[in-house]
């Protein structure tokens, strides 16, 4: 009777961890963008009124904001397998939850204890009684193997649950260091990078942001993932923007040469080329245009873009698409992963105005959560080739959907 006690009590633990509400934390409100709008234009007061930093601190700057990149991106690895791990404890528990709801049937029916004892008296002579109490005993333990088991994959579970939040909170420390960072790089130092906008830029585009929130009737303290969702079309999957092409840099440390100058950065998203004078983009999948950046106010570095969030199985995604020769969509729009959104442009010689192109690509990019503004949207930048099934690295590809 101790042992179906035993098992019962554990059965119904499990059931409550399995049915326990997850609570979810709040996210960025329409007064943080208009807090980071206010904030914005004073930091480009200061910087008018200021002189331009020094090469040396700029160059602190940049190892600081480099280092935080590295380490935000090591953090998110390591959530990853976690997440990976914590699914293969539910798939064990599951399979010991119906070891044990098995192993619960058989002892009801037998009256517990008293069907071993049933079966060991059952012995046709000494021989068979030896080897029925042998058999007997070994299942005793195995039944008390079978509980130990589980207890120790729903502790393993919970470990792996609490360093899965101490990661996301160390994760969330580094995005805000590396979104203070960010408003610290001086117009120099701005040059270097793959697509950055100008203190002006950045902050026309967060007023544009915090205006197209307030039109989809979100007020002030309401969380930007949430309100107006019901404008944003779901999706089960991200897909490749370009029906054709090859991957030609990946997410993360790299070099490259740039008007003679070799640069060496973190690059927050992954390169995409394509030859051809009017080459598609697609929308990554359905979704909602929040944001564009087009003629005559394309960014010097990193010239038109477009901005698109997704909800896919309920979670929210903001894509980039930056370096386009013509842009097709508009804030606002609802779009599909059939719709294209505009051309692949990034050759220097047509796009005169983008300075920070060394050829004709597609600068694609993958945040987590909803557009608030470049800055944040660097901070939060995740690798896009952990979503969206890319080919390895120079590697060509001719449609949207096959797996590499």
């Amino acid at each position: 009777m101790k042992k179906i006690v035993n098992i019962i009590l554990i059965f119904t633990f499990a059931l409550t961890i399995f049915i326990s509400p997850v609570q979810r934390v709040k996210g960025k409100t329409l007064r943080d963008i208009k807090n980071a709008v206010e904030a914005a234009e004073k930091k480009l007061k200061d910087n008018q009124t200021s002189q331009t930093q020094t090469e040396a601190e700029m160059k602190e700057i940049q190892d600081r904001t480099y280092k935080n990149l590295v380490e935000a991106d090591n953090i998110v690895k390591s959530i990853n397998v976690l997440n990976d791990e914590i699914a293969e404890y539910d798939e064990k528990i599951d399979a010991k939850s119906e070891e044990i709801k098995k192993l619960l049937n058989f002892v009801q029916k037998t009256e517990g204890n008293n069907a071993y004892l049933e079966y060991i008296f059952g012995a046709e002579d000494f021989s068979d009684l030896i080897y029925r109490i042998a058999v007997a005993k070994q299942l005793s333990n195995y039944n008390n193997k079978l509980v130990d088991e589980y207890n120790k994959i729903i502790d393993e579970k919970e470990a792996a649950k609490k360093e899965l939040e101490d990661k996301k909170v160390a994760l969330e420390k580094k995005r805000d260091e590396l979104e203070a960072e960010y408003s610290k790089l001086s117009q120099a130092l701005r040059t270097i990078e793959d697509a950055e906008p100008t203190l002006e830029e950045d902050l026309e585009q967060q007023k544009k942001t915090y205006q197209f929130y307030l039109e989809l009737g979100c007020d002030l303290d309401d969380d930007i993932d949430l309100c107006g969702r019901n404008l944003l079309p779901p999706t089960t999957a991200l897909y490749r923007p370009l029906m054709s092409g090859y991957y030609s840099y990946g997410f993360g440390n790299r070099c490259y040469w740039l008007r003679g100058q070799q640069i060496c950065d973190f690059h927050k998203g992954v390169d995409l080329g394509e030859s051809g004078s009017a080459v598609p983009v697609y929308s990554a999948g359905a979704g909602l245009v929040v944001s564009t950046v087009v003629k005559p106010n394309q960014w010097s570095c990193g010239g038109q873009g477009v901005w698109i969030e997704h909800n896919v199985n309920g979670k929210i995604y903001t894509t980039t698409y930056l370096h386009l020769r013509q842009v097709f969509v508009k804030k606002g729009d609802h779009v599909t992963k059939d719709t294209v959104i505009g051309y692949m442009g990034g050759n220097p010689y047509i796009e005169t105005y983008d300075s920070c192109t060394t050829g004709q690509h597609l600068h694609f990019g993958l945040t987590e959560g909803a557009f608030v503004s470049w800055s944040k949207t660097r901070a939060n930048a995740i690798n896009p080739a952990s979503v969206i099934n890319f080919p390895k690295l120079h590697t060509r590809w001719s449609d949207r959907i096959t797996k590499y």
